[in-house]
């Protein structure tokens, strides 16, 4: 049996269709990506270094050298324990840069101080940190305070 009609080629996309899908496909992942990446890293601020000369560095350097005596009566009397003890020698030594140079080292993070550029203050630091952050982290506290009693006497 012949049939008069004849059978029909099969259904095609058009090309222009499928690269347009193709593109919005690849758009939506590109924002996606782009959406994740600025979610997750953040850009961190840089350190506001803004150099001031202080009014008498050898009063703010002796100020902080009786701080540093305290801290050694105490840790030899037995009243502050090495955890304290580090905290404070921290604590000191920050005051002494913000004090010193107009830097408000209170606020930085062991990797921002890393990042003032000067190694003397970043050793100190990393120094203090394992003993001061951690239950059992001991330093040998009276070398750190003989080495942040150096540091503040080197100042310039």
């Amino acid at each position: 049996m012949q049939l008069e009609q004849e059978l029909e080629a099969p259904f095609h996309y058009s090309i222009i269709g499928i690269i347009l899908f193709i593109l919005m496909i690849l758009i939506l992942i590109t924002y996606i990506i782009y959406r994740l990446y600025k979610k997750y890293h953040k850009e961190k601020p840089k350190p506001n270094i803004v150099m001031a000369p202080p009014e008498n560095i050898f009063r703010i350097k002796n100020r902080y050298l009786f701080e540093l005596d305290r801290i050694e009566r105490l840790v030899h009397s037995k009243r502050l324990n090495t955890r304290e003890a580090y905290n404070n020698l921290s604590r000191i030594i920050r005051k002494f840069v913000k004090d010193a140079t107009g830097i408000d080292a209170m606020k930085y993070t062991l990797e921002d101080i890393k990042e003032l550029d000067n190694k003397y203050l970043t050793l100190l630091m990393e120094e203090y940190y394992e003993p001061e952050f951690s239950k059992e982290g001991e330093g040998n506290i009276e070398l750190s305070i003989k080495k942040t009693r150096g540091v503040i006497k080197k100042w310039n």
